[in-house]
C-alpha cells in the first residue's frame, strides 16, 4: 500500500466525515472524482481521492458544519489510486489455500456472504483493495439473517460503536474485547467473556 520510493504520483488522501450521510452524498455529487470509500454507518462515511480534491471537499464540508477529519494514511485506499497494490497482493496470496467456509463469512466488498470456491474467495480479497467498504450494509444483512451478537476483536471500540449507530434501538449486542486504552487488556478480555456468558453464549 505504501507509496513507491521512485514515484512522484499522488497516492491520494482520505477524509472521515461525521454527520447526516445522506446530505454528505448530496454534496459529493458535486465532486465526481471523489469516491465513497467506506460506508460505515448512517452518521459516518470515509471519502477518498486526489489530495487536492479532498482538501477542497474538506473545506466545503467544514463550512457546512460537518466534522471532516483527514486520516493519516499513505494513500486513497479503496479507490483506483491504490489499485496498483492489487498485483503484488494477488501474488502474495496466490499460493494460499482457501477452504470452503463452514459458517457464513461476510465480505464488506459486497456486504454478502463470501463465495464458496477458493479462486473466487482469492479474487474477492484481491479486489477489496480498490473497492468500497460496505460496512453498514454488511451489518444490516447479517442482522436480517439473524445475527444479533457482534464481537470486535482488536484495539478500541470503533466498530462496536458503528454497529450501535447502524442498529440503533433494535435488539442486539455489541462487545469490544479491548475497547479502552486506559484499562488493562487482559481484564477487558475477561469482562467481555463474562458479558457473553451472561448473555447465554457458550
Amino acid at each position: 500500500m505504501a507509496k513507491p520510493e521512485d514515484s512522484s504520483q499522488d497516492m491520494g488522501a482520505m477524509l472521515a466525515v461525521r454527520g447526516d450521510t445522506a446530505k454528505v452524498k448530496q454534496i459529493l455529487s458535486g465532486f465526481p472524482e471523489i469516491k465513497l470509500a467506506n460506508c460505515n454507518s448512517p452518521k459516518q462515511v470515509v471519502l477518498a481521492g486526489a489530495t487536492d480534491k479532498i482538501g477542497d471537499l474538506k473545506q466545503v464540508l467544514t463550512d457546512k458544519g460537518f466534522s471532516a477529519i483527514s486520516l493519516p494514511v499513505s494513500g486513497a485506499f479503496h479507490t483506483s489510486l491504490i489499485a496498483r497494490a492489487e498485483k503484488p497482493f494477488a501474488k502474495a496470496i496466490s499460493n494460499v489455500s482457501f477452504n470452503t467456509p463452514k459458517i457464513p463469512i461476510y465480505t464488506n466488498t459486497t456486504a454478502t456472504v463470501y463465495p464458496q470456491k477458493s479462486e473466487a474467495i482469492r479474487k474477492n480479497l484481491q479486489e477489496h483493495i480498490s473497492k468500497s467498504v460496505l460496512f453498514q450494509q454488511e451489518i444490516e444483512n447479517i442482522y436480517d439473517k439473524g445475527g444479533y451478537c457482534f464481537v470486535e476483536i482488536g484495539p478500541r471500540s470503533i466498530l462496536t460503536n458503528l454497529v450501535g449507530e447502524i442498529l440503533g434501538s433494535r435488539p442486539h449486542m455489541a462487545i469490544a474485547l479491548n475497547g479502552s486504552r486506559q484499562k488493562d487488556s487482559d481484564t477487558q478480555l475477561r469482562e467481555a467473556v463474562v458479558q457473553l456468558r451472561v448473555a447465554g453464549l457458550e
